[in-house]
């Protein structure tokens, strides 16, 4: 049986072969002297042999799908990144508060580093434009907030933009957790804390309206103050909604104060209590 050799592969493809047979100078699905038209018809109906075989078309196909589909799985992906901010601490904030408020932004997909991804501040306080936020890693960015007066009463609202994913989803999303909130307002105190001006012993329980807040603090305190801490001799607090409170054990008069979450602090009451 005489030698078989073969060609060189074309196209990678293996159903491109060309088998010959060297000493016989015969071609598999061709005769030597044949017509071209024969020889196409031949490689189409062998289907091993030719460079347009249905094998080769078949691979080639295959292969074309498959870079395909392997272009297309990053694309699949067509949800807007989702953000949910984080503040350093809590408000509800106040005027001439020196405020260094970090806000942080968290997605739950990795962001593109080649946008910056913006913040905005708009609302009763000093508003802001677009401004870059600090990328900390792919899905964390941050903001350093400096104001020292919060104007007014009300809710500040915070927009994000111009950020993009890794696979180029604009960032189109109201993001969770984006306003906070401005309280300049002073809390009411009680007109009526006593029927009249008391005297009591140095430690008693003293009884009092409640402020109807369970974020406010109650305290009792000398005329004028500005600055809240306990210190059981000159000045005690009880929780906004208590209806009681112990009296300060230093000699002296003392007046009701309500101090609301914001740090607001209301004017001293009419009564007063003397140690």
């Amino acid at each position: 049986m005489p030698a078989l050799t073969h060609n060189r592969v074309k196209n990678g493809f293996n159903g491109g072969r060309r088998l010959l047979n060297a000493n016989a100078g015969i071609k598999f699905g061709r005769t030597i002297g044949a017509t071209t038209a024969d020889a196409s018809r031949s490689d189409a109906l062998v289907g091993g042999i030719g460079p347009r075989s249905k094998f080769v078309r078949r691979a080639i196909n295959n292969r074309a799908i498959t870079s395909k589909q392997g272009g297309c799985c990053h694309n699949m992906d067509k949800e807007f990144p989702k953000a949910i901010l984080y503040y350093s601490s809590p408000g509800p904030y106040k005027n001439n508060n020196s405020v260094n408020l970090t806000i942080t932004a968290v997605f739950d997909k990795r962001m593109d580093s080649n946008f910056n991804v913006k913040i905005a501040i708009s609302g009763v306080s000093t508003s802001i434009s677009a401004t870059n936020m600090t990328r900390v890693n792919s899905t964390t960015y941050t903001y350093l907030f400096t104001n020292n007066s919060f104007d007014n009463n009300g809710t500040n609202t915070i927009v994000l933009s111009n950020g993009k994913d890794i696979v180029g989803n604009i960032l189109n999303d109201v993001a969770k957790n984006n306003t906070f909130e401005v309280d300049n307002k002073a809390p009411t105190n009680q007109d009526n804390v006593f029927a009249t001006s008391i005297t009591v012993l140095g430690g008693a329980t003293v009884t009092i309206v409640s402020s109807g807040d369970a974020n406010n603090t109650v305290w009792l305190a000398v005329a004028g103050t500005t600055t809240f801490a306990v210190i059981a001799a000159t000045m005690t607090a009880a929780n906004g909604t208590a209806t009681s409170i112990t009296a300060p054990t230093t000699a002296g008069t003392y007046y009701i104060y309500v101090v609301d979450q914001a740090g607001n602090v209301s004017t001293a009451s009419i009564e007063s209590v003397t140690v």
